[in-house]
């Protein structure tokens, strides 16, 4: 449903929290229709996420609630549901502070569901499947180097707390790092140093550095760029327009994160990883020419017409061969034809002041991405991207009947 105070303005001069204000109430409602209710049946009503203090009022009966913003919980709602039309309330109070060291949010952010279950059913949140006990995974972290870390509370003023997992959604040039050491599947992937990003004004022992997924500076005239190679595979050869640069294995680096430094001239660097002296798996980074076009990068076949479902689709620029145009920076506008509705629009930056509940926002490395909510009906739904000086994208979403 939606941070209910992510549409107002930013502050000039942020907080422990950042630059949203989140202290207040928020209220949540909305109307749903069960079709029949089954009296032998059990409802309850699953919600991802509210920060933080949450009350729960369905049919004017009072379900429950939350106090912690950062767990799932679920409440009964078999004796308050009925046949028919149910409005259902939520109360938000995230009026304390300080909350947390960042900005947590303000109300519902994560999804809310209605599950109907048999008389006796298995709730699949007491199934848990281990492949080793704690000891084990301990003594394997030891042999492998690894430092566990836990960290039993993260607040200021209370004590132990559960915490929710938390899933990266930017595949920035670390995740590529992480993915190098977890992955099984065969992977390379060739990152730069590029001080010219914005600081995003993290503390320093969270930082990383400042690499970036492309090959572009136009600002430089010869020198030599600093490199990082994410890989899995014993051995990785790095081209420049076709010349090799010698590197030392994989494993003659520390933590196997290859490092370097290669001249900057514009044209394709092309990395390849191979395992045993054959090439498994590879990737290229070329200079891109003039920003020509947007293209969205995914397209969607066959979207399920429910009414409320949710979309996010990113575009990009790219030069007349299709290369993304990492520098660009134009202000993109979305727009939708018909059975749907613009949420939000944003572009990844943490550090912009643009409002998320928009239709246009400013690229950022290229891209900008948009979320919708489809109104419920059977029919193709056509989204369109346009920018200043550069060819409009459209791509067209077909919907199950």
């Amino acid at each position: 449903m939606g941070d209910c105070y992510a549409p107002r303005p930013r502050t000039e001069e942020g907080t422990a929290q950042g630059f949203f204000e989140r202290s207040g109430i928020g209220l949540y409602r909305k109307m749903f229709t069960l079709a029949e209710k089954e009296q032998t049946h059990r409802y309850h009503l699953d919600f991802g996420g509210i920060f933080e203090r949450s009350t729960v009022v369905l049919n004017g009966q009072t379900l429950g609630g939350n106090n912690y913003g950062y767990f799932s919980f679920r409440l009964d709602a078999t004796e308050a549901i009925h046949s028919g039309e149910n409005p259902l309330e939520i109360t938000v109070d995230n009026s304390l502070s300080p909350s947390d060291r960042w900005y947590s949010g303000c109300g519902i952010y994560r999804t809310v569901k209605l599950l109907e279950t048999e008389a006796v059913f298995l709730d699949e949140r007491d199934v848990i499947v281990t492949t080793s006990t704690q000891g084990e995974l301990l003594d394997l972290c030891d042999e492998m180097g690894f430092l566990v870390y836990s960290e039993p509370f993260d607040k200021w003023t209370s004590g132990l707390e559960r915490r929710a997992d938390s899933h990266q959604s930017r595949e920035t040039p670390m995740f590529h790092v992480l993915k190098s050491y977890w992955n099984p599947e065969p992977m390379v992937h060739f990152s730069v140093m590029d001080y010219s990003l914005p600081d995003e004004n993290i503390k320093a022992h969270w930082d990383t550095p400042l690499y970036a997924d492309h090959w572009h500076f136009p600002q430089f005239g010869q020198v030599v760029i600093p490199y990082m190679i994410a890989s899995n595979c014993g051995e990785v050869r790095l081209f420049l327009n076709g010349k090799q640069f010698f590197i030392d294995p994989s494993s003659a680096f520390p933590n196997r994160l290859i490092t370097g430094f290669i001249p900057w001239i514009q044209g394709m660097v092309h990395v390849v990883g191979l395992m045993g002296g054959a090439a498994i798996c590879e990737q290229t980074l070329i200079t891109p020419k003039a920003p020509s076009k947007l293209a969205f990068d995914k397209t969607f076949s066959s979207v399920p017409s429910e009414k409320g479902y949710e979309l996010l689709l990113t575009v990009r620029v790219l030069d007349e061969d299709g290369n993304l145009c990492f520098r660009v920076n134009n202000e993109v506008t979305f727009a939708i034809a018909r059975n749907a509705e613009i949420l939000a629009a944003d572009n990844g930056c943490l550090m912009t002041s643009e409002p998320y509940h928009a239709d246009h926002v400013r690229l950022y490395q290229g891209a900008a991405s948009v979320q919708i909510r489809l109104c419920g009906k059977s029919d193709a739904i056509m989204v369109t991207a346009t920018a200043e000086n550069l060819a409009s994208a459209e791509t067209v979403i077909l919907l199950e009947p």
